[in-house]
């Protein structure tokens, strides 16, 4: 009873077999590598070197590289192509509101000098550059809104400054 190869013989047998095939099929092919004898023809050109025999490059190699110029195209088009520093999905665009709005500016109250508190719970008076102001009143464009005892609230355009005693 003969036992069955197993799977490596196979594969073994299998890879001899096409290289085999892909060899013959390769001298078959090639010009001048058939049934002709190559020998003759190279014998007649210059001998054992030129057959072959000395050559590194056996003439199958030979043969593919010639394929291989061949096929390869002579100029490099990169029409189809996408660059790959593009991303695939395009970011979302902003807003025109956020990219056109003005930046806030820092709001700063015009130069004065801040002289003091006269303290009077039923009538305040703040002290600014040489005149007295009430809650109400305006100095250089900042409105007084409250007069404490140790300290004055100004606004000025939106914002709340608040001026004190040393």
């Amino acid at each position: 009873m003969k036992k069955a190869p197993t799977n490596k013989k196979r594969l073994v047998l299998v890879v001899a077999a096409a290289g085999l095939v892909l060899v013959v099929g390769l001298k078959v092919l090639t010009p001048g590598g058939g049934a002709g004898g190559s020998a003759e023809a190279a014998g007649a050109a210059g001998g054992v070197e030129a057959a072959g025999a000395l050559d590194s490059r056996p003439q199958y190699l030979i043969t593919i590289a010639r394929i291989a110029r061949a096929c390869r195209p002579t100029e490099y088009d990169h029409t189809d192509l996408r660059d790959p520093t593009v991303p695939l999905v395009a970011e979302p665009k902003r807003s025109s509101s956020q990219s056109t709005a003005p930046r806030e500016t820092e709001v700063v109250l015009p130069p004065m000098s801040f002289e003091g508190i006269v303290w009077d719970s039923a009538n305040p008076v703040a002290l600014i550059d040489g005149n007295a102001y009430r809650r109400g009143d305006e100095v250089k464009g900042a409105r007084v809104v409250d007069v404490g005892k140790d300290r004055v609230t100004l606004s000025y355009r939106s914002r709340q400054f608040v001026l004190t005693v040393k």
